[in-house]
């Protein structure tokens, strides 16, 4: 009928909150890099921005190279949105891992303990 538009519901910002994203999971794709998955907790993010990876204490330099919002590509993304965030530059070895036997996985547990924050 016109009168109702759906839109999405977009987080308040508020100007000078530090970023800072809480990590679900994490994918590895060969040839570009991690995209770790998660929430956007405060402030915003956007593609080029240096970032450090937080884990267990230790800051990782990295560089953000993408953002995905549900399967479409974005240049930022603010407080209260979901996102895969594509890092460049981070230090394989920061990545948490796991040796089962003679192969080493992505330690699963210690994933969900790390932020990215701003540089």
């Amino acid at each position: 009928m016109g009168w109702f538009t759906r839109r999405k519901a977009e987080a308040p910002t508020v100007p000078g909150v530090p970023f800072v994203f809480l990590v679900e999971d994490l994918f590895i794709i060969t040839g570009r890099g991690q995209v770790f998955t998660g929430k956007v907790e405060s402030g915003t993010i956007a593609v080029g921005q240096r970032v450090n990876v937080n884990v267990s204490g230790h800051n990782f330099p990295a560089v953000v190279s993408g953002l995905e919002k549900f399967a479409e590509k974005a240049t930022a993304a603010s407080a209260g949105e979901v996102v895969g965030v594509l890092l460049k530059g981070l230090d394989p070895e920061a990545v948490p891992r796991v040796t089962l036997g003679s192969d080493n996985y992505i330690d699963a547990s210690a994933i969900k303990n790390i932020q990215i924050t701003q540089a």
